[in-house]
């Protein structure tokens, strides 16, 4: 079976803003073989039935239901009616709709989604999505896109924030999450800041909570309220991601790639990326990282 990493493509992407098309085959096959990348991928089906294939489960999407797929997740489809399976496919990265230089009152919403949704694929059938309006924003952005009319950039930045808003709210609901205030969000958009630039260092609680300005025990707590999991599991969660990352798109060693982010031995990457993946990183190249 043929795995891939998709790459960006500034042209394509408008430099990570989003690409928008419409994938159309006859019959029951193989659509987009088992494959990553860095953006999300909105699958919006048209017509027909998919299997679709991710966070090693099966989910079906049926004509007017939708998927949105996070990035560096694992995934696939498979058409499945014996006429045409059609969908139309957004992807974009959340970050170019924003700036995160500092916080702006949409990070107060925008940020738990991207950072600690507890799911990587959700998906929403046609009943789910009645009166969502999020056939009309897709098919505006798909517009757009298409046209490419004077301002055309500004307009799809509008829709596919739109779009990302509508996933929020339903994730929002189905949590039951509060928005975090001014002064959380800015004090966790710090913190998440420093673990990034720092992710393959020995990091420790202390550390972080001394760039905050805070005791250990504070911060700890803090964070694990604020980001609804604990320090040790978001900067293993991220380790792993820039693990991936690596894997995937470099040729380095098992070693390498451990000492690059964070992972104090190549034994404990491993172990946690199989946890993670289900799979060795050795495993994980081998699929992922061919062809070019």
């Amino acid at each position: 079976m043929e795995v891939y990493v998709e790459r960006p493509n500034p042209d394509n992407d408008l430099g990570g803003l989003c690409e928008c098309f419409v994938s159309r085959v006859d019959g029951a096959q193989t659509v987009a073989a088992l494959h990553v990348h860095r953006c999300f991928e909105l699958l919006y089906c048209l017509s027909g039935r998919y299997e679709l294939r991710a966070e090693r489960r099966v989910f079906a999407l049926g004509s007017g239901g939708a998927a949105l797929i996070h990035p560096m997740e694992p995934h696939q489809t498979r058409s499945l009616d014996a006429g045409e399976n059609s969908y139309l496919v957004l992807k974009f990265m959340p970050e170019s709709l924003y700036s995160a230089s500092h916080p702006h009152y949409e990070l107060k919403y925008v940020l738990p989604y991207l950072h600690f949704s507890d799911r990587r694929c959700d998906v929403y059938s046609a009943q789910a999505l009645d009166g969502s309006g999020l056939d009309r924003l897709l098919q505006a952005i798909f517009d757009e896109r298409r046209r490419a009319e004077y301002g055309y950039e500004m307009a799809l930045r509008a829709y596919v924030s739109q779009v990302l808003l509508w996933f929020i709210r339903a994730w929002n609901r189905s949590r039951e999450v509060a928005a975090m205030d001014e002064r959380a969000l800015a004090r966790l958009q710090r913190a998440l800041d420093y673990i990034d630039a720092h992710l393959d260092e020995p990091l420790r609680a202390a550390d972080i909570a001394a760039e905050l300005g805070m005791g250990q025990s504070t911060f700890s707590r803090f964070f694990t309220a604020a980001a609804g999991m604990s320090l040790p599991a978001y900067m293993r969660e991220r380790r792993l991601g820039r693990a991936a990352a690596l894997l995937a798109e470099a040729d380095r060693s098992i070693t390498d790639v451990a000492l690059e982010t964070g992972f104090s031995t190549a034994s404990y990457l491993i172990l946690c990326f199989r946890r993670q993946y289900g799979m060795t990183p050795n495993q994980f190249r081998r699929l992922y990282a061919a062809p070019r």
